[in-house]
């Protein structure tokens, strides 16, 4: 017996179990039953039972670890599968269930240079695969040159010539030099509410990466609705705006252009984002939507939509180099894992867009020219 329980350290048992415990957090009722459970098999178990007991105990803690990965590898293959079914099959079905495309409804997007229409013609080719809704907008500043405007167009993005917003602009509105703050045409979002045709626009920003038919969100009802910040279980009280379903109102943008001039009459440039929070979250005019849509820096599951946003922890897929090549990515076959499983699937999927499109061309004068890669991938 004593042999035994110097090969089960109890202060590492105990160790082990709270620090199992305090990686899954979110479990905690769990870890309430199997405190209650060791209390009462301690009482109610005889003395002479207990090293084997310890030890299976100490091996399931030890074990859990891989246990759950086990359990993630198996939901990752599934869900692998499905968005595979779908992607193949999901066109079939919108024409199966009658869903044909509402002239009212439509996507949006906002592209202020050239090197945002490479992840713009990858968003449009995801939704062509998995939206019933064929309606796409591609609003563009004319520094988008005629070459990338065709190659927005071929996709099937309707060009609408808009002028830059951002920080810039509003500095010459005040009669100020530009000082380049903030990101360059990143308020151009705003012109969405000039669509006063359409009943509803669901803007979405390039970096996104479409992983299921998301149609849903245009049945949602108020002016606006976007994902919480932070995943369910974290408080964080805002909403990322990269994914907005949007009830166009001339009125509505009509307020947003005054409330962002009067916010930087003492020379501040609020960002679009920070500007959303405080005309609609602040006045309780948002519609909270599920975080599956609006997925980030992580892998979250439900994943519907993930956005490459931000680049503290990642770099966003077209900005890595070298480059995959065209065979690593199309042979890439799930499931997704972790966050660079993500980056190689956003690679397949350009590649397929390359063949559907014949953007072969296209492609190589990119490279050269915006991103400024040598045509061997390596960087330049």
């Amino acid at each position: 017996m004593a042999t035994l329980l110097e090969k089960i350290d109890t202060h590492d048992f105990f160790t082990t179990v709270i620090r199992s415990w305090t990686t899954h957090r979110r479990h905690w009722l769990s870890a309430v039953v199997i405190t209650i459970a060791l209390i009462s098999l301690c009482i109610f178990t005889p003395l002479n039972t207990w090293p084997g007991f310890t030890h299976h105990m100490y091996t399931l803690v030890v074990n859990d670890t891989d246990r759950r990965d086990t359990a993630h590898d198996i939901m990752a293959g599934e869900r692998w599968r499905l968005m595979e079914l779908e992607r193949i099959y999901g066109q079939n079905e919108c024409k199966r269930k009658g869903r044909v495309s509402n002239p009212k409804w439509g996507w949006i997007t906002a592209i202020a240079n050239n090197k945002f229409v490479l992840p713009s013609v990858v968003l449009g080719h995801t939704l062509n695969v998995f939206s019933c809704q064929r309606k796409m907008i591609a609003l563009v500043s004319r520094d988008v040159s005629a070459v990338n405007r065709g190659a927005l167009e071929r996709v099937g993005w309707d060009v609408v010539e808009v002028e830059a917003l951002d920080c810039n602009w509003l500095d010459k509105q005040q009669g100020r030099e530009p000082r380049n703050i903030g990101i360059l045409g990143t308020h151009m979002r705003f012109h969405v509410w000039t669509f006063s045709s359409y009943e509803k626009l669901i803007y979405i920003d390039g970096d996104f990466l479409v992983l299921s038919n998301i149609d849903e969100l245009f049945e949602i009802n108020g002016e606006f609705a976007a994902c919480h910040c932070a995943r369910p279980g974290m408080i964080d009280l805002c909403f990322n705006a990269g994914l907005a379903v949007i009830q166009p109102s001339k009125q509505t943008y009509s307020d947003i252009m005054k409330y962002w001039k009067e916010r930087g009459s003492n020379g501040r440039c609020i960002s679009d984002q920070l500007l959303f929070w405080y005309f609609f979250g602040g006045s309780n005019r948002w519609t909270p939507i599920s975080y599956a849509y609006n997925v980030r820096r992580m892998i979250y599951w439900p994943m519907k939509a993930y956005h490459f946003a931000g680049t503290i922890f990642y770099k966003k897929p077209w900005e890595y180099c070298p480059l995959p090549t065209k065979d690593e990515a199309l042979k890439f076959d799930g499931p997704i894992r972790v966050v660079e499983d993500l980056f190689v699937l956003w690679w397949k999927f350009f590649y397929e867009m390359q063949e559907k499109y014949r953007l072969t061309e296209w492609w190589d004068q990119f490279q050269k020219n915006v991103l400024k890669l040598r045509q061997n991938g390596d960087c330049g």
